[in-house]
């Protein structure tokens, strides 16, 4: 009884057997034969995508060339004038924002780049002095409060003076853009990239950047005495923002909220952080103090200092920082809460000797 058990049970196992094989065999010969089928439908798709990109870009060059075509228009009725009528200035701003609603981020900065150069929403270089900036040609013509220019792509691109208030620049692209003096106030730029820009003579105020990348980008310098237009960031949302190696010399951050953000090695000398917070925020390797001379034969240094006045830094990571230049007692930096935050290898003291050079 027990051998023909066993003999069954080999038989049950050999049956088995064969029928996996047959069945993994039969999955490969299948697999074989539907990998041409496969092939030819990935082919076919691609195929089908193809004409739809290139149907969507002419769709794209189309809305733009009709809205360039209606703002002509415009200008015919006096929008470039001196004094243009309300009307033909409401019909443009109009004109705009429906327009930008169907555009792409290429089509968007294509349209933003017209306008600039048309200068209807302003342009005043860094070069001009800032009383001119009101001037006709230079102050903005129309409003954009409330645009669409989302993911808008704006790289390498000038824009110096130009009026973006309010505007919706969500995960734009503004890597290594002109933006000195550019009026930024209450506009949402969560999520973009701000990186190599310049941004002296600013105005960020109240804007949002939550996310937003500015590696390396200058916003203002660490020497005061050459420091012409630092840019203004007071009540800037920077909340876990990356601004590793920004340069903040002299900006104005007051009441400005950083926490959870990124500023390894960034430059703050000079900026007026009061009020400002950094709470958990990484500012390792930043520097807050400033020494220069204007020559060796000078008889001393001039130095600038971050100045702080209910500066939170609870829990910030200040490693390596340049305190050079401040009182650092057991409780911190007067004027600036430093509660549990990480001050090993950070730099003190008087700042260098008087006959350095």
């Amino acid at each position: 009884m027990r051998r023909l058990l066993s003999q069954r049970g080999v038989v049950i196992t050999l049956g088995s057997l064969l029928l996996v094989s047959g069945a993994g065999i039969y999955l490969v010969r299948s697999q074989i034969q539907l990998r041409p089928e496969r092939t030819r439908l990935v082919s076919e798709k691609r195929e089908l995508v193809a004409p739809q990109a290139i149907l969507e870009q002419r769709r794209q060059r189309l809305l733009l060339g009709e809205y360039f075509e209606q703002m002509e228009g415009l200008f015919k009725q006096g929008l470039k004038t001196t004094s243009p009528s309300l009307n033909v200035v409401r019909q443009a701003e109009a004109l705009t924002q429906e327009f930008l609603l169907p555009l792409d981020g290429k089509g968007k900065g294509a349209l933003l780049k017209f306008l600039y150069q048309e200068e209807l929403i302003g342009q005043c270089l860094l070069s001009a002095a800032k009383q001119d900036c009101s001037m006709p040609g230079r102050r903005p013509v129309l409003s954009l409060v409330g645009a669409d220019l989302r993911r808008v792509q704006l790289r390498d691109t000038s824009l110096s003076g130009a009026d973006l208030r309010g505007t919706d620049l969500r995960g734009a692209d503004l890597r290594h853009s002109d933006l000195t003096r550019i009026r930024l106030n209450k506009a949402n730029l969560s999520g973009a990239n701000l990186s190599g820009a310049r941004l002296f003579g600013a105005d960020l105020s109240d804007a949002y950047l939550r996310v937003a990348t500015l590696q390396k980008t200058q916003l203002g310098c660490e020497n005061g005495h050459y420091c012409r237009e630092p840019a203004s960031l007071n009540q800037v949302d920077l909340k876990s923002a990356d601004l590793t190696e920004a340069n903040l010399g002299h900006t104005s951050l007051v009441g400005a909220n950083l926490q959870g953000a990124v500023l390894v090695e960034a430059k703050l000398a000079g900026a007026d952080l009061s009020g400002a917070s950094f709470v958990a925020t990484d500012l390792s390797g930043a520097s807050f103090s400033h020494y220069w001379k204007g020559s060796c034969s000078d008889p001393g240094w001039e130095v600038d200092l971050a100045q702080m006045n209910q500066t939170d830094f609870t829990g910030a990571n200040l490693t390596g920082a340049d305190f050079t230049g401040f009182m650092l007692d057991s409780s911190g930096i007067q004027g600036a809460e430093m509660t549990g935050a990480n001050l090993e290898s950070a730099r003190t003291g008087n700042g260098p000797d008087a006959n350095e050079c």
